[in-house]
């Protein structure tokens, strides 16, 4: 379980830690311990990821993984990099193939930053891979 994600999901919706543990019926330091890996994502319920994905309005698929999103430039063929991605496509377009509740939240967290800072940031959280070009 990537602690970002359930991090980046909860707070993208102004939820705090209590009323999320309240929902699924695990003490506050249970989410605590997860959004700051201090967890094992082994002790954690299958009943639980799915609690989480239904308060968080996430997929379960989307909370307990491991990777980054990714970023492809040619319409899915191949995936580069963020650096590569922001070399190659317009930042305008890139925005725009962003998720408007995950990338508000980067904004939030993040600005000011570089092109590049925000869209690693964002690729981190984001609930699918970009796909433009």
């Amino acid at each position: 379980m990537s602690s970002k994600t359930v991090k980046a999901a909860r707070e993208s919706l102004g939820l705090g830690q209590k009323a999320v543990a309240e929902y699924i019926g695990v003490p506050q330091s249970t989410i605590s311990k997860i959004e700051t890996g201090t967890i094992n994502p082994g002790n954690i319920t299958a009943r639980n990821i799915v609690a989480l994905s239904n308060i968080l309005d996430a997929p379960a698929e989307y909370l307990i993984r491991e990777d980054p999103a990714q970023i492809s430039v040619d319409n899915g063929q191949s995936w580069v990099t963020p650096e590569e991605a922001v070399e190659e496509m317009p930042w305008d377009i890139i925005v725009a193939a962003m998720d408007d509740r995950y990338r508000e939240y980067i904004h939030s967290e993040a600005s000011p930053c570089s092109e590049l800072e925000f869209l690693t940031r964002y690729l981190e959280v984001a609930p699918q891979n970009i796909i433009v070009g």
